[in-house]
């Protein structure tokens, strides 16, 4: 009897530590969504540190499933911006266009309507000019190179997530070596803010809560990360800072990282074939202040080519 009543107490035991152990190894994507084939979602709502709507699009680049493609060049490429406000003090001089600014949503429905099969959508770099008045064009942007065109090569010190001619996937830091004609695209972003796994000082020290869009790679660039933060919604979702940013995109996997435009800019969006009650077939994943779709300076969206 007492040799039964140890060998039950020691299988118990094993249950248990197995239980604990099967916790711990539990991945986040442990019951994610699947949008398409090697491309998975997990949306998240957080209310410590404070109320927040996170949506997390994790992408299987060896599926060999997916090109990439980025905006193109407007037609008035590299000349001066026809509405830019002459009374504008921070700018001397009137930009030069490097792109017309264009909604997410809209970058989708164009390149479906061009015969690119289209399946997500993010928006991508910051630009400018900013504070200045509106323009209906985009420039100052960075290291920006679109299907191999490089339409700005002004780096600005800014990182850039590229994609290179062999396909494949890395983050271009300020100072590369990586010469522009071996890249495909290059869509910069504001800063570093994931590095080999540690949250950057200057993302830690970032303490401002804004909607944010970061970008993420896993160690072995197999995966990357899309993750936007809704914000600056009082009874829905109050925005992340950037090492707040950081630290979802490494507890979803990614070892690097980088903060994108955010604002009113965060977009991510997919294309839905059965488009239901919706007025198209883009549904967009995260929800913006007042529901307004900024057009941003550039965006960045995967296709299917098999």
């Amino acid at each position: 009897m007492k040799r039964s009543i140890r060998l039950f107490a020691f299988v118990g035991f094993v249950l248990f530590i197995q239980g604990v152990l099967g916790q711990e190894a539990k991945s986040p994507w442990d019951g994610s969504k699947e949008l398409f084939p090697g491309i998975h979602h997990v949306f998240l709502e957080r209310t410590e540190p404070r109320l927040m709507k996170i949506n997390v699009v994790r992408i299987d680049l060896q599926t060999g499933l997916y090109g990439v493609c980025t905006s193109t060049k407007d037609e008035l490429w590299n000349q001066p911006m026809p509405d830019h406000d002459p009374a504008c003090k921070r700018c001397k001089t009137p930009p030069l266009v490097v792109t017309k600014r264009q909604t997410t949503r809209n970058f989708l429905k164009e390149n479906r309507a061009a015969g690119k099969k289209m399946v997500l959508g993010v928006n991508a770099s910051p630009w400018g000019p900013w504070g200045c008045g509106a323009s209906r064009y985009a420039g100052r942007m960075g290291l920006f190179i679109s299907q191999g065109e490089v339409l700005d090569d002004n780096d600005r010190g800014r990182p850039s997530f590229i994609v290179l001619k062999d396909g494949s996937v890395d983050f271009r830091y300020p100072g590369s070596d990586i010469p522009n004609d071996k890249i495909f695209i290059s869509v910069p972003g504001f800063a570093v803010i994931l590095d080999k796994g540690e949250v950057t000082a200057g993302a830690a020290g970032d303490k401002s809560c804004h909607p944010r869009t970061g970008y993420g790679l896993s160690k072995n660039r197999r995966y990357i990360y899309f993750i936007t933060v809704d914000g600056r919604q009082k009874d829905y979702s109050m925005g992340a800072t950037t090492g707040e940013l950081a630290a979802l995109l490494k507890e979803f996997g990614a070892y690097d990282a980088l903060n994108m435009d955010g604002g009113g800019s965060t977009t991510l969006a997919i294309w839905q074939e059965d488009k239901g009650n919706a007025k198209d077939n883009v549904k967009i994943l995260n929800h913006q202040a007042g529901g307004a779709e900024r057009p941003n300076g550039n965006n960045l969206g995967f296709y299917l080519v098999k």
